[in-house]
């Protein structure tokens, strides 16, 4: 497809990742429309389904040679968490600062 200057990974990397938005703004969609829940709610909610869409797909896809299984795809998942947790929010909405 690439004429050999991409590996086959990538294609399949960047497939999950569309997926993965295309899960996020359904979720998100859902739950702001039908639902009601906020914004932020919301928004955590959707983050959260498609990260765990996205590594779950990335898992039996793009990554099967080194497919994990069982307890071990679970335990794979929490570094995941733990690094979006580190830093709550606070790449999305810094609060404003007054030097005055």
């Amino acid at each position: 497809m690439s004429g050999g200057y991409l590996p086959a990974k990538f294609f399949l990397f960047a497939a999950v990742g569309a997926s993965g938005m295309i899960v996020h703004l359904l979720v998100l969609r859902l739950l702001l429309a039908a639902v009601g829940a906020g914004f932020v709610g919301a928004q955590t909610a959707a983050t959260a389904t498609a990260m765990v869409w996205n590594y779950f797909l990335n898992n039996s896809l793009t990554y099967r040679d080194y497919r994990l299984v069982g307890w071990a795809a679970l335990r794979g998942l929490h570094p995941s968490w733990r690094f979006a947790a580190s830093e709550p929010s606070s790449m999305f909405f810094s609060p404003a600062t007054s030097t005055q």
